[in-house]
């Protein structure tokens, strides 16, 4: 589940950590992935490190379980987004991000990834193929708008906005 907004502060960050904690009471295990690789913020809202992430991860110098990390809360794991590399383009965008997507979905019931609003303008649209559901926030104390792949087939791109 990709959560995402065109603009900073509208929250995505506050959507993802709630939408995730919520999932985990239910006995769901859950992971977020933090894939801003510019301006990481969701390790500091889970209370945990950033030291190792997804940016080792994508360039192979950390395995999978090495960028794991469980939170406080039951159910609920993070993978932090580590240390800002300097072609955070290049690494969402390479295979391992879609062999790390393949393996969380097989051990986690949600993936949850808050997708910075800088994504379109840096890598293009996020890849439709990686989400089953789509959650555009917009001012997370107004709306949301839930788009299923599965229900909208025909939907190309998260910057095709004729759906919402």
């Amino acid at each position: 589940m990709v959560i995402s907004s065109p603009v900073s502060g509208e929250g995505k960050t506050f959507v993802s950590v709630n939408l995730a904690t919520i999932i985990s009471m239910m006995n769901k295990k859950v992971l977020i992935v933090g894939l801003d690789l510019r301006k990481p913020r969701v390790h500091a809202i889970l209370k945990a490190g950033n030291g190792q992430g997804m940016s080792q991860y994508l360039s192979g110098s950390a395995t999978f379980d090495e960028v794991i990390v469980p939170t406080e809360i039951d159910n609920l794991w993070f993978a932090p987004s580590g240390p800002v590399p300097p072609n955070p383009a290049e690494l969402i965008g390479s295979p391992r991000m879609a062999e790390f997507l393949a393996q969380a979905r097989n051990e986690f019931d949600t993936v949850i990834i808050p997708n910075f609003h800088k994504y379109n303008e840096i890598c293009g649209s996020f890849n439709v193929e990686w989400q089953d559901y789509y959650v555009a926030a917009t001012r997370a104390r107004s709306n949301l708008y839930l788009i299923s792949h599965y229900d909208m087939p025909q939907l190309k791109s998260v910057t095709d906005k004729s759906y919402i």
